[in-house]
């Protein structure tokens, strides 16, 4: 099987895959509503006529892009619209991509990008880099870099392009969905991998101050350390300060509330329609601290943050 056709196999049984979770969670349904058909049956007819769609772009464009395209950038991201605006899909590379800023410490900009012929398309900026705390947004198409336009240019070029950038700093012109004019944005390259437990000190004798401006790999021990570093168990009471965090690498604050949870207690449930959800709960062998807690939230605490904080409500102990 050539990978094109793999491809369009993978889609269908995506699709197929996602119909059939839907069905068995149906949701209750309006009186004197027709029973439900087979599921498989009801599908077939928007799967054929999305191949039908696809047959004919393919054999009637001037130019026919090529299958990987429409699939992953077309047809996937499309279907994702539809759902809410925290959902982004990422194609193998861009997953790659992802995955290597969390680990890279190289200096940059912190954002994760699609780089196509002429086209670069912004799908992810990391909390706290130079590009989040600029504003640039998912969705935002990059123009040109330091008078520099993106259009006229091949994925190798722009690639060079990005990579020479990322060395000083930049002006960079954005065009947003929704904006009548380009944006324009100065970038400082700085290391991606900055701490994310950025302040720690004692607002008085006793009692320590910590905040803790997102959740990445190295968050849980940065925040250990920090803690040891104002006392540890000496410590009277701490305040935890997650205001404007937005979140993160969800293992991360999992393992800071085994810090502050009791062995056993249950940190977060999460449950879909489908399947029979996961738990996470603090290792038996975790040893917490005991000294009081505080935590700072707001209107811009959320994902990981959100769990940390509300499992610390739940069992009262922050």
């Amino acid at each position: 099987m050539s990978r094109k056709a793999a491809g369009t196999l993978a889609f269908v049984c995506t699709l197929a895959l996602a119909s059939g979770l839907a069905a068995q969670n149906p949701g209750p349904a309006p009186e004197n509503a027709a029973p439900q058909g087979d599921p498989v049956k009801d599908l077939a007819p928007s799967l054929q006529k999305f191949l039908e769609v696809l047959s004919t772009v393919q054999a009637e464009s001037p130019d026919p892009p090529p299958l990987d395209k429409l699939i992953y950038e077309g047809a996937i991201p499309s279907m994702l619209r539809q759902l809410d605006p925290h959902t982004q899909f990422f194609d193998p590379s861009q997953f790659q991509q992802l995955q290597h800023m969390e680990h890279s410490e190289q200096k940059g900009f912190g954002s994760v990008v699609s780089v196509l012929p002429g086209q670069v398309i912004f799908l992810q900026t990391l909390p706290g880099t130079p590009s989040n705390k600029a504003g640039i947004q998912p969705g935002d198409e990059l123009v040109a870099i330091n008078n520099v336009s993106i259009s006229s240019l091949e994925p190798q070029q722009i690639i060079q392009l990005l990579t020479e950038a990322r060395q000083q700093k930049v002006a960079v012109y954005i065009r947003r969905q929704g904006s009548p004019k380009v944006l324009q944005f100065a970038l400082t390259p700085e290391l991606v991998d900055s701490p994310s437990v950025d302040r720690a000190f004692m607002v008085q004798p006793g009692f320590g101050y910590i905040r803790v401006t997102s959740w990445d790999l190295q968050t849980a021990r940065q925040l250990r350390d920090a803690i040891e570093k104002l006392g540890g168990n000496s410590l009277q009471g701490l305040l935890l300060d997650l205001r404007n965090n937005p979140g993160g690498v969800v293992k991360a604050a999992l393992d800071a509330a085994s810090m502050f949870l009791q062995p056993g207690q249950r940190i977060l449930t999460a449950k879909g329609r489908s399947g029979e959800g996961e738990v996470a709960d603090v290792p038996k062998h975790a040893t917490p601290y005991g000294f009081k807690l505080a935590v700072l939230i707001n209107e811009k605490t959320a994902s990981a943050s959100e769990i940390l904080s509300g499992a610390l409500q739940d069992h009262d102990r922050g």
